[in-house]
């Protein structure tokens, strides 16, 4: 009954301000707008008096929800009763549940025998069907590479406790993502994956995993986009600014690692991986946007490799952050405002080698630097391979220097 007296309220204030269109659900005649207002007032309520008569009355409770959503969502901008939502939370529950399951990595012993050392979520994003006489299916599942990180073996299992054991196709530490699949005659749902850019801060989002491993397989929790396009604090405090993830609100913990955040149209817009915690620190959660795990996906089934986002490979500070003492320890020209000094270069990566330590870096690939933002910015912009060019201040003098981003090697 609610929903029909929502349906008629905003069937009322929609004909009051729309006109006709709604009439051509109905394949009904009736004047048209322009008659309307030539021909004078309109008696609104009969009129829904008489499509309550002709239309709900004699059609099924199914067809009759199909049209009060095509009218909710054409003549009221999407706004919908707390009824209809509580409807959309429990079908894209129902739907995005199937598609999660838990992922186990397992190692030796000093027995040598394998044996659980992690597990975590994933979320089966694909499957193809097989011609083996073994098994009908195999499933694509995607999960977080920290999850799956030194494992001998995987196994991937469901709610009722069926496994099977899984094979690793990739796995990529930069972006925090890995890839296996398993095979089986049962068959399974498979969930799409939304576009992250499409999201909208404030947007709903449910997070789907299993906190604490089995005995909370499948846990559900409610929140919404709080951010987009967030830069993380590394453990060292720098800030990644590599990587961009959704922030939210809705409660992950250990073993949500890997598992899906999802919209309420049932699709996959990002994989859950960090949270902060802390006595003053609540609801602070990242998930990958899933723009950047179709990506992923996509070159490693393209190509077998993930080409990946590109790094310096330095920690540095600003100039205009540094004290009196810091200007003289890093030998900071007096007359010099912006900019960055390099405090360390990682072995391995991008710049080793090439800067050094003092090293001040005003310019990067055409771009004036004042803080590490702008070293941000050029990582954007750049894939693993290309090459820039950065003038840095060394020893009182400008220098001219080359980089080639390259992957680091273990």
């Amino acid at each position: 009954m609610k929903k029909l007296l929502s349906f008629l309220l905003i069937l009322s204030l929609s004909l009051s301000l729309t006109g006709c269109g709604l009439y051509n659900l109905f394949n009904t005649t009736v004047p048209t707008t322009k008659e309307w207002k030539t021909e004078g007032q309109v008696d609104i309520q009969s009129m829904v008096n008489e499509i309550y008569e002709s239309v709900y009355s004699k059609v099924e409770a199914e067809l009759y929800s199909s049209i009060y959503d095509q009218i909710i969502d054409e003549y009221s901008g999407g706004v919908i009763d707390l009824d209809r939502l509580q409807n959309l939370i429990y079908k894209a529950v129902e739907k995005c549940k199937k598609v999660n399951v838990g992922v186990s990595n397992l190692k030796s012993n000093i027995n040598g025998e394998l044996v659980t050392s992690a597990t975590g979520s994933g979320v089966i994003y694909n499957k193809e069907e097989l011609t083996s006489q073994d098994y009908s299916y195999r499933y694509y599942v995607i999960t977080n590479e920290h999850v799956v990180d030194e494992g001998e073996a995987y196994k991937i299992s469901f709610e009722d406790e069926t496994s099977y054991d899984a094979t690793l196709i990739s796995k990529e530490k930069t972006i925090d993502l890995a890839l296996l699949y398993f095979d089986s005659n049962t068959t399974y749902e498979t969930c799409p994956l939304g576009s992250s850019s499409d999201t909208k801060v404030g947007e709903i989002v449910l997070a789907i995993g299993n906190p604490k491993g089995d005995s909370l397989f499948g846990s559900v929790s409610l929140g919404i986009i709080g951010g987009k396009d967030r830069n993380l604090i590394e453990n060292d405090g720098s800030i990644n600014m590599i990587n961009k993830y959704l922030q939210h609100d809705a409660a992950i913990n250990a073993g949500n690692s890997g598992g899906g955040l999802f919209n309420l149209k049932g699709e996959c817009i990002g994989i859950n991986s960090v949270k902060y915690a802390s006595s003053d620190i609540e609801g602070l959660n990242f998930a990958i946007p899933s723009d950047l795990v179709k990506d992923y996906i996509e070159q490693i089934t393209e190509t077998g490799e993930y080409i990946g986002t590109p790094k310096f490979g330095i920690e540095t500070a600003a100039v205009s952050a540094l004290t009196a003492q810091g200007r003289i320890e890093y030998n900071v020209p007096s007359d010099l405002t912006r900019g960055v000094v390099v405090i360390n270069v990682t072995e391995g990566e991008s710049c080793d080698g090439i800067l050094l330590p003092k090293d001040i870096i005003i310019r990067a690939d055409g771009i004036d630097v004042y803080t590490a933002q702008e070293l941000g910015v050029v990582l954007g912009r750049h894939l693993i391979g290309d090459t820039i060019s950065v003038t840095v201040i060394r020893e009182g003098e400008a220098v001219t220097l080359e980089i080639t981003f390259i992957r680091k090697t273990d």
